[in-house]
């Protein structure tokens, strides 16, 4: 990379940045133009050179994620019967999970209060398509596959947003293992809610479980 492509990609850095510190802020509606360069010690003139307007900065960023996740999970090998190990058992849900967590800034605010609801609809509709083509022929459920697989999908985006804003502790060998449990059928047993600061169990499930 020539010194001009490294300041074009490292200006387009910044601009992308500073626009997620102000869009986490204060939402999309009430960032400026004005501010947006101010705060990236930027011209208006150059931040014109990459994007339109705001929305233009917030679509790039959207797609490029949901780009990146849908290159991981291209690959038809999903799972690994005969590995232990997370990471090899579950390759493509550990490499999603850990692209997440190498961006969980820009994931972490627009799954946050101020986020963006189109781009959920958008990171659903992709991860509906992929778990769709992998679980086609699967019979670890009985019920229809459309409900099944809304229900992973769901699933998933509230474990990631759980985990970036309320958990970011979690590694992502414990994310991925939870949600290959969620995917793979393998659900927990002897479920005990309990009230907080009480020992009495407000419910109990039993749960059939389809091993791995």
């Amino acid at each position: 990379m020539n010194r001009k492509e490294h300041n074009r990609m490292m200006t387009i850095r910044t601009i992308e940045d500073t626009f997620m510190q102000l869009y986490k802020k204060k939402g999309l509606e009430k960032i400026t133009i004005h501010e947006l360069c101010e705060t990236a010690g930027i011209s208006r003139t150059n931040l014109y050179r990459y994007y339109d307007d705001k929305y233009q900065i917030l679509q790039t960023i959207e797609d490029r994620l949901l780009e990146n996740i849908e290159e991981i999970n291209k690959s038809d090998y999903f799972i690994n019967q005969l590995e232990n190990d997370i990471e090899k058992k579950l390759p493509l849900l550990y490499k999603t999970v850990c692209y997440i967590d190498e961006n969980r800034d820009y994931f972490a605010t627009l799954l946050g209060r101020n986020g963006d609801p189109s781009f959920v609809f958008k990171w659903k509709s992709c991860m509906r398509k992929n778990l769709e083509s992998k679980t086609a022929e699967s019979k670890v459920f009985d019920y229809d596959l459309d409900v099944v697989v809304e229900i992973m999908v769901s699933s998933f985006i509230g474990i990631y947003t759980f985990w970036l804003i309320e958990k970011p502790e979690l590694s992502c060998e414990s994310i991925t293992k939870i949600c290959g449990d969620i995917l793979y059928g393998k659900n927990l047993q002897n479920i005990n809610i309990k009230r907080k600061n009480d020992n009495t169990s407000t419910a109990h499930y039993v749960t059939k479980d389809t091993p791995l």
